[in-house]
Formats: C-alpha cells, structure tokens, sequence
C-alpha cells in the first residue's frame, strides 16, 4: 500500500463505498478538527483511470470539500492508495473501516455482505473478515429475500428495525399484502410485535414444544433475528403437545406423584390457593397449560381446604377443639352498602371534573391492560335497607339531576321514567320473594 498526497479534484467516491449513493453526510462534528488539524487518518483510495475512488473515508472527504468550497482553495489530501485486488477487498476494507467507528445500520449491512457473496465469499467467511458470528452475516443476507418497496421504505427511515426484523419472517405475498396496508393512508399497517401477531396468527414458539420437532410435519418460520421459531399449524402442534401432556402425567405418577391434575388450556394456576407440601405426605402435581402452548409444572402441593382440614384432624388427634372458621371484618351485605356509596362519592366528584373525566373515558375506550377491565356498575343490593339508604344519599341525588339534565339535552327524558319504573318493580318483585 503507498501513501501520497492527491488532489481534492481527482477524488471521487466509489461504488463500492458502503455509504455510496446516501445524502452527503453531517460532518459538523469532526468539521472544526479537520479545519484546525487536519485529517489525522489518510484516505483509503483505490486508482481508477486518472482519478482515485475513496473506499474508506466519506465524511473526511465532504468535510475537505466543504473546507475548499470556503476557503476557495484546497490542498493535497493524504491518501492511502490500495494495491491493485478485487471488488471484494475494496469492498471489505470499507465495511471494516465503518465498522470500526459506527455500526452500519442492517440494510447497510445487507447491501455490502451481499456484494461480497457475489465475488465468491461465503457467510463464514464474512464473519471471519469482521469478527462476527455466522448467525449476524446470515441475519443481515436474510433481508434480502424483502420486497424491494419494503427495503427503500426502511433506507427513507419510514420503517423501524424492529419492523424490518419481523418482516424477514413474511412470505412474498404476506410482504405484498403488508406493503399495499402501509401505503395506504386509511388501512394500518401492524408493526413491531403486533406484525409478529400478523404474521403467525398464534404465535407458537418451537421452544415450548414437550415433543421433538422433527415429529411436526408442518411447517417451522425461523426468526434470524431471536431465538425462536414457529409452528404454521396450530392444530398439529395441539395435538402433538396435548400427547406429551398426557405422557408427561403418566410419567409423574410412575415417578410416586399421588395425583397430577392437567389444568384446561388457558386455565390460570392461582398458588395462592395452594399449600406446599411434600410428595411423601400426599402432595399432587398440577400441569399449567398457557393458551401460548407453553406448560408449567407446579409440583408438591395441595389446596388450602385440605390444608385445612388436616389440621383440624391433627387437633382433634391432640384434644384440641377445631380451629375458629376465620370471618371477613365486613359482611357481604356492608361490603355491598360501603361499595355502593363510595361509587356514589367518585361519581359525584367527577362530575365537578369534566376533563379528568373524559380523559378516564378514552383511557379506558382506546387503551388495554390485562390487570383492569372496563364494565358498568350494577347497582344492586338485596337488603332494602342499602337501596333506601343509597337513594337518600345526597350524592346520589348530585348525580341524579345532572343525568337528568344530560337525558333532557338529548331528548331522552323518558328514560328516567322507564329506568324508575323498572326499579319500583324490581323492589317489588324483591319484596314478593322475601315474602
């Protein structure tokens, strides 16, 4: 490799530059040095005819140019002229070059590892050049099989990494279908994990499997970009798992497990309502199975009744009279009165505060959680003593003339006598039961 120092005019930016053909770069950050000092670092060049192709050194060579452009003058730039080669070691020598300042970002990535399959490099030897693991050269190749709309929507910056990674996992048609979603301004295109959701339907992940995969004979997408991959047919795979629970249990129970109880799918264990207790005193094994297809066991244990109950066997054996039934500090009649009037108070308050009010409102009609749900207030009580006390209450009151006065503005007023008839026959019909 020979150093020499080259004028600013026979230098262009070469093809094979991993950065080529991108908008010139921001260069204000290293501008102020290389006016000061200098390039500390030469150029890395490669003679092409009269001029010189930069392989590596982009942003040093805009910020030369912008320095001549306002000195109206330039001098030789320091070059280092590569020996005569390939496409393929030009083309190494500036990923490596980028690759020790900034990471590229995927397509990037993509564009160069992929020039270099084309000159006879193989994915092993790409992660040897660069010192990185097959899987990251296989990641960023595997881009490639995108539609390319899909990939100039990511290189404008229109599309996230997250959604360009979960977009590896579509077929042609499901990229076309995609694609066709997102440019269309009244239709949403799913990104990031819902597009996973979009893509697999289930989303059953091959780790979870109790039984080989190589006794599935569908087919399995591979996610390049996580550590998974995915079943195509939720019936296979349920049948498969479902034989493995089973074999699972009798294995258990061969094993000296008393009993093993298979919970039904989507059926959640609550270990609240379970006490630890050893194999060798009775314990029972109890089989989660998650609508996801994954299994959990849940080994040594017995609920809360049994518990219970053998300690009142254990007392009654050691003369001791039968533990107390523990009781709620409130009946479930108090528990209803108190319920009732504290609804009552936050209605009230509400209504002095329309706008946290609304903003409760379109919380709860646009947003999801799986530890809240959205559902009416019943407002019932069996004691006649609670509803009495309810309807004197002044804030039910506060609450009753502003619905009324909501009912009138919008041509509903018979509703109030419809909904108060309704109450009177309900009580009346409570009435006639008790009696």
């Amino acid at each position: 490799m020979e150093l020499a120092k080259i004028p600013l005019g026979q230098l262009e930016i070469s093809p094979l530059n991993m950065r080529h053909g991108r908008k010139a770069p921001d260069v204000s950050d290293i501008l102020p040095s290389i006016r000061a000092r200098g390039i500390q670092q030469p150029l890395l060049v490669r003679k092409k005819g009269k001029i010189f192709e930069i392989i590596a050194g982009r942003r040093r060579f805009f910020s030369l140019k912008k320095i001549a452009q306002k000195d109206k003058k330039a001098e030789p730039v320091p070059c280092a002229i590569m020996d005569e080669g390939g496409d393929a070691e030009a083309i190494e020598a500036s990923l490596i070059e980028n690759l020790a300042r900034l990471d590229p970002d995927e397509m990037t990535r993509y564009e160069t590892f992929a020039r270099l399959v084309k000159e006879g490099k193989t994915p092993v030897n790409i992660a040897t050049i660069f010192g990185v693991t097959e899987i990251m050269v296989t990641r960023s190749l595997a881009l490639g099989n995108l539609n390319l709309n899909i990939r100039k929507a990511y290189q404008n910056e229109e599309i996230n990494a997250d959604t360009i990674r979960h977009l590896t996992l579509a077929s042609k048609t499901q990229q076309r279908e995609w694609f066709k979603l997102f440019k269309d301004p009244e239709q949403y295109a799913p990104r990031g994990p819902r597009l996973k959701r979009w893509l697999l339907g289930a989303e059953i992940k091959t780790s979870i499997a109790l039984f080989p995969l190589t006794d599935y004979k569908g087919q399995i997408t591979a996610d390049l970009f996580g550590e998974d991959g995915y079943f195509d047919n939720a019936e296979a795979f349920w049948t498969l798992q479902n034989l493995a629970i089973a074999a699972k249990r009798d294995a258990l129970i061969k094993s000296g497990w008393d009993d093993v109880i298979v919970f039904d799918s989507g059926q959640h264990f609550c270990s609240w309502e379970y006490v630890k207790t050893a194999k060798k005193d009775g314990g029972r094994v109890y089989i989660e199975v998650c609508h996801s297809g994954e299994v959990k066991l849940h080994e040594g244990l017995i609920t809360q009744k049994e518990h219970q109950n053998r300690l009142k066997k254990l007392d009654k054996g050691n003369g001791v009279e039968d533990h107390l039934t523990a009781r709620p500090e409130l009946t479930f009649a108090a528990q209803n009165y108190v319920s009732l009037h504290r609804h009552a108070a936050v209605r009230a308050a509400l209504l002095k505060e329309s706008k946290t009010a609304l903003r409760l409102m379109v919380a709860h009609a646009i947003a999801g959680s799986a530890l809240w749900q959205t559902k009416p207030e019943p407002q019932k009580t069996m004691k006649e003593a609670t509803a009495q006390s309810l309807a004197n209450s002044k804030l039910q009151a506060v609450f009753g003339q502003e619905k009324e006065k909501t009912l009138k503005l919008l041509g509903l007023e018979n509703t109030i006598i419809r909904s108060r008839d309704q109450m009177e026959m309900t009580i009346e019909y409570r009435n006639f039961l008790q009696f």
